[in-house]
């Protein structure tokens, strides 16, 4: 009995031990947080559109460490998933209509990096659904994100 109190005694002085006034540790893996100017660059517009740049405030939200992080590009948000070394996905998802018909972004992989991200998407747009009814067609844009004040975190 006197060795289990002593063996208490000794495990609760090096817990309290354990405390102290330094400096929480800063939280490790990746991090990728923050607002970002992104520019979205058509490459190509088979739906008679002109081939343009694009300006915007985009803005991620991720606790740091995490696997998951959601980009809102100031019209969607747009909920996805980060690897520890920056590359990341963001599902298929219907971002919006044109003229009624549904348009549904899709997302290669993209690639956080310290200064920001870039990603390749296609924009389908099922016309037949629209008004008046069309051909579907496919527009395909680069996006460029540059990260404004501190830098991602890539372990």
């Amino acid at each position: 009995m006197t060795r289990r109190i002593w063996s208490a005694a000794a495990f609760a002085a090096a817990v309290a031990g354990c405390g102290g006034s330094s400096p929480a540790a800063p939280p490790s893996g990746i991090s990728v947080g923050g607002t970002y100017g992104l520019t979205k660059t058509v490459l190509e517009d088979a739906c008679g559109g002109a081939i343009r740049t694009f300006a915007f405030t985009a803005r991620v939200r991720h606790d740091p460490g995490s696997a998951s992080f959601v980009l809102n590009d100031s019209f969607n948000d747009l909920p996805g998933r980060v690897e520890p070394g920056g590359a990341f996905t963001i599902p298929a998802t219907r971002t919006g209509t044109e003229g009624g018909a549904p348009v549904v972004s899709t997302f290669d992989t993209g690639r956080f990096t310290a200064t920001g991200f870039e990603v390749p998407v296609r924009i389908d747009i099922d016309r037949a659904l629209g008004t008046p009814p069309a051909p579907a067609c496919r527009v395909r844009e680069s996006w460029a994100g540059i990260k404004q004040g501190t830098p991602n975190v890539l372990p």
